[in-house]
């Protein structure tokens, strides 16, 4: 079942992030998971009528999450666009259609809310990935590269 995640949801979403965050192989050098701080953005995103936290949720777990906001398109402020912020399925339950089901309900919030498009983010990970899967299934494009430097 798909929902909205509430301040009740935010330790299982920490600890879910912990987990994700573990799960990088290319981090900066001496980058730590800092709870406090993923809290402060799970309130921000919760708060604002701009943002949602969408969770998928199956026998009283929490199994996958998609934290979005909305932006005006930097080269015309009248589009908006559905930035995401975090994107995970439970390892245990991927390739199990979660990832497609989350995906379906950013979009229908996104559009709902005033966007004509979203962008998604994945990670470079040591590890194979469903994410460009799921994100080429619904018609994402290949947009940009990110390049991060140490400095």
């Amino acid at each position: 079942m798909i929902r909205v995640a509430t301040e009740d949801d935010f330790d299982t979403l920490i600890s879910l992030g912990e987990v994700f965050c573990s799960e990088l192989d290319n981090l900066p050098p001496n980058t730590t998971y800092v709870g406090e701080d993923v809290r402060s953005l799970l309130e921000g995103l919760t708060e604002s009528p701009d943002g949602t936290i969408l969770l998928y949720e199956t026998d009283g777990r929490l199994r996958g999450m998609i934290g979005l906001i909305l932006n005006p398109f930097f080269f015309d402020n009248s589009k908006i666009v559905a930035s995401e912020y975090f994107f995970y399925v439970d390892e245990e339950a991927r390739s199990a259609g979660i990832g497609s089901e989350i995906m379906e309900a950013g979009i229908e919030w996104a559009r709902e809310h005033g966007a004509s498009s979203m962008t998604m983010t994945s990670i470079a990970v040591n590890k194979p990935t469903n994410a460009n899967e799921v994100f080429l299934k619904y018609g994402f494009k290949l947009f940009e590269q990110v390049y991060r430097a140490s400095i």
